[in-house]
């Protein structure tokens, strides 16, 4: 139904309009154009999970220069809190001057997530080198605040003075606490950082049996049962000290890693970490003192079990 040449083009001409737009309005149109773009969104405050009505419409204005139908090109946009975007387009509308052409707005994006949401309708000449016109509005998700029940009202103990609530779907962007290794013994610290929604990195040092570094790339995927899962690939090292032939050897390797993890809510900041993961390290190292020659080698298991403790910064 689309071609890429248009949606890439629409792309572009989406982001100019966003950056000219200047202010929303539920009415906009150069009058030059002759062609009006009109938005109405409702209402303007929702839960999560429900959409708004929308009605989109685009009129020609009636004019003696022109005679017959004006061929436009139509964009739709929904920009959500996270500035994910949602974008559908209608291809070669004809309309008649005088005419008001209804538009069927989709309904096929979220709003799950808790912030404010743009919808902007843009109106392009037939070779997509005109903006004609414009218009945008926007609506906010926002969880209701809980009533207190009368028959059992808060505790004064449980309120702390100037304390507020956490509203529901808010995103921590770092995360500090420990860390523990199970099958190869160690325990540390991790640092997790989310400069995306769904994308982030989380580094790792440890010491105990083994000393490691690691690196990761890390997923995030929908949450189950209050639970987030996530997946990620990164990069470690680990080394150790023994005694070989009386020589104080280091043993020492890195390779690629990768985990399978899940995160489980604990508190409004702190979380718990769960997860599998496995790597490719080969601790080995032929010693020699003396008239002596040995081979030796320290275990690693190759796939092992972690968790840790997380407290969110900001």
């Amino acid at each position: 139904m689309r071609s890429v040449p248009f949606r890439v083009m629409s792309i572009v001409a989406v982001f100019l309009g966003v950056c000219s737009a200047g202010i929303d309005a539920a009415y906009a149109a150069p009058p030059e154009s002759g062609v009006a773009a009109i938005l109405q969104v409702t209402p303007a405050v929702l839960k999560p999970g429900q959409q708004p009505e929308v009605s989109a419409n685009v009129k020609v204005m009636p004019s003696s220069e022109r005679t017959g139908p004006l061929e436009v090109n139509v964009v739709a946009i929904v920009t959500r809190p996270d500035y994910v975007t949602k974008t559908w387009q209608w291809k070669n509308l004809k309309i008649a001057p005088g005419e008001v052409k209804a538009l069927s707005y989709p309904k096929a994006y979220e709003t799950r997530l808790v912030g404010t949401y743009k919808v902007e309708l843009l109106v392009y000449s037939s070779d997509m080198r005109r903006r004609l016109a414009s218009v945008s509005q926007k609506f906010d998700v926002a969880v209701p605040s809980p009533v207190p029940s009368a028959a059992q009202p808060e505790p004064a103990s449980a309120r702390v003075p100037g304390s507020k609530p956490l509203p529901s779907g808010e995103r921590w962007y770092a995360e500090i606490g420990a860390y523990g290794n199970a099958l190869n013994p160690a325990g540390g610290g991790t640092l997790l950082l989310w400069p995306f929604a769904r994308v982030g990195l989380q580094g790792i040092y440890s010491v105990g049996k083994f000393t490691s570094y690691e690196g990761r790339l890390l997923v995030r995927f929908n949450s189950l049962a209050g639970m987030t899962p996530y997946a990620g690939a990164g990069f470690l090292s680990v080394s150790k000290k023994a005694d070989v032939l009386g020589v104080e050897t280091t043993f020492k390797d890195s390779g690629a890693s990768g985990v399978v993890g899940v995160e489980i809510p604990l508190g409004r900041r702190v979380r718990g970490i769960l997860e599998l993961s496995g790597a490719a390290v080969d601790l080995k190292r032929t010693v020699v003192s003396g008239t002596q020659t040995a081979r030796a080698e320290v275990e690693y298991s190759p796939v092992t079990l972690g968790a840790g403790l997380v407290i969110s910064l900001f």
